[in-house]
């Protein structure tokens, strides 16, 4: 086992050292490089949240976040989603989840909050997009090429309605989500200009949002994905 201590109030976690080694190249490297952390089997991480960290071991040892339909335990269950919350603590997670899987170099968790991001907007009659300041958080702490910026402005650019920016202060958005969006735009505008018909016509896929390593990896994901849509 390893203790891994997390955040200000250095709260200690009790992990499978093999598990996390198996699933995060960060942790594999500190346990066994022959350092402090190796002889002393122990992990700090100082800026990470409590919270993040204790979905990040249910996805370790169950690879999924806590579901009540599974018999997670509800506490675990009510820390991740609220349902009378219009999505704001279950995004803010996933959001949260891929940015510690981006920090730790733990492809699995960054693949399965995308996942789980895209469905949550996607597939419900309702849609409840990430809260600006949220989209703004992740800008700020990934490149604007990561696939968690690149979904987040697809989902605004599909589904989000024009007044919804009236009350956007001039400061909420950073630069880099601004030109990602704008560049979005101008992308699909193109698109409609160039069809003849004046409109866009356009799917989102998953499997854009994938860190595929081949191609042929990246063919067989996008097929699969048309066939579940």
């Amino acid at each position: 086992f390893v203790t891994v201590v997390v955040g200000a109030n250095l709260d200690k976690f009790v992990v499978h050292e093999a598990l996390l080694i198996r699933y995060s190249k960060f942790f594999r490297a500190a346990l066994t490089n022959g350092m402090k952390e190796t002889q002393e089997k122990a992990v700090t991480l100082a800026d990470e949240g409590p919270e993040t960290f204790e979905l990040f071991v249910h996805w370790l040892y169950y690879r999924r976040f806590p579901d009540a339909a599974k018999g997670d335990n509800q506490e675990l269950v009510d820390l991740y989603t609220n349902v009378n919350d219009k999505g704001c603590l279950e995004t803010r997670h996933l959001v949260l989840l891929f940015i510690f899987g981006d920090r730790y170099i733990i492809p699995g968790l960054k693949q399965d909050s995308i996942d789980a991001l895209y469905h949550y907007v996607c597939d419900k009659e309702n849609i409840y997009l990430p809260q600006f300041r949220l989209v703004r958080f992740a800008f700020e702490n990934l490149p604007s090429t990561s696939p968690m910026c690149s979904v987040l402005v697809d989902l605004y650019c599909y589904f989000q309605r024009p007044d919804a920016y009236d009350d956007v202060g001039e400061n909420e958005l950073p630069p880099s989500a601004l030109l990602a969006l704008l560049a979005r735009y101008t992308s699909l505008a193109h698109k409609g200009e160039t069809s003849g018909k004046g409109e866009i016509e356009y799917e989102l896929n998953l499997c854009d949002y994938h860190e595929h390593e081949t191609d042929e990896e990246k063919k067989a994901c996008k097929a699969n994905q048309r066939k579940k849509n």
